[in-house]
């Protein structure tokens, strides 16, 4: 697999669980067993993993620059790369309700490629970087409130919801730092961000306000 291996548990049933190689693994059995559920995609191993949190049919995965989905648990897979820019991805969110509904993030320092969306489960997608600076975006985290996306940039944290065009700045306590990893806990309404070199951090996200960073790294 990759440098650091891409798996993910089933969030409604936790037996399940898939991990990419060069193949896609799935086990039902808390990884006793596995069985092999893609082709070989693009010559390498996978980089990213994302299942919808409702249909266990529908997968996402990225391979370098590639980007394929399946919606019948694997028995076929539909390369949905066309309209996206050929840059490495770093991450796939999806809508918790419609896994239709997808953003995509990227590396590198070509301007203004650094966030695509999908309404349509990427038949189509929509440049939606705005105006976030030309550094590298290393990982997205969908929120329901307002369905704001949150993504983990090389200076920090920045958010953007429905009723905006433009990206905001979210690192209110947060070190100026790479952040490779956002994560929401739903029960406790906190997203916990995953640096490079300052440990983890965490913060409070209001149910019925917009959101205000408070990050601490006291868990």
């Amino acid at each position: 697999g990759e440098w650091i291996t891409p798996f993910e548990i089933d969030q409604n049933n936790p037996n399940r669980i898939v991990a990419g190689y060069e193949f896609l693994y799935e086990s039902f059995d808390k990884g006793n067993n596995w069985n092999i559920i893609s082709e070989a995609f693009n010559g390498g191993t996978i980089d990213h993993v994302t299942l919808s949190n409702y249909n266990e049919d529908v997968i996402y995965v990225a391979e370098s620059s590639k980007l394929y989905k399946t919606i019948d648990g694997g028995e076929n897979w539909i390369n949905i790369s066309s309209g996206l820019p050929n840059k490495t991805i770093t991450s796939i969110a999806l809508h918790s309700l419609d896994d239709n509904r997808i953003w995509v993030t990227f590396s590198g320092y070509t301007e203004n490629d650094k966030v695509y969306g999908s309404i349509d489960g990427g038949e189509n997608y929509t440049n939606i970087s705005a105006n976030l600076p030309n550094l590298p975006v290393n990982c997205a985290a969908y929120y329901n409130d307002d369905e704001t996306i949150f993504i983990g940039t090389d200076i920090g944290v920045w958010y953007s919801d429905s009723s905006m065009t433009d990206w905001s700045l979210f690192n209110q306590g947060l070190p100026n730092v790479i952040v490779n990893e956002l994560e929401i806990q739903w029960n406790s309404n906190k997203m916990f961000a995953g640096t490079y070199g300052r440990g983890v951090w965490v913060t409070e996200l209001p149910s019925n306000l917009p959101p205000t960073a408070s990050f601490n790294y006291s868990l």
